[in-house]
């Protein structure tokens, strides 16, 4: 696991649309020294994108996830 990983969530639509500030995110949470999320999400049925970025080398990973 990498740990310090920034993780935010957008609704897909919103995120397709350049609609990424913060009124738009659904959910946010970091990784510990283990890769896991600091705090569990909880989201309503839906598809959204996640951002996983990482300052130092990494590189971002975004990826849509349907939540049913």
């Amino acid at each position: 696991g990498v740990i310090d990983v920034s993780i935010l969530i957008y609704l897909k639509n919103d995120y397709d649309n350049d609609r990424r500030t913060h009124v738009f995110v659904k959910g946010r949470t970091t990784t510990d020294v283990n890769g896991r999320w600091h705090a569990p999400i909880y989201l309503d049925p839906e598809t959204y994108t996640f951002v996983f970025a990482k300052l130092s080398g990494f590189q971002t990973a975004v990826t849509d996830v349907v939540v049913a």
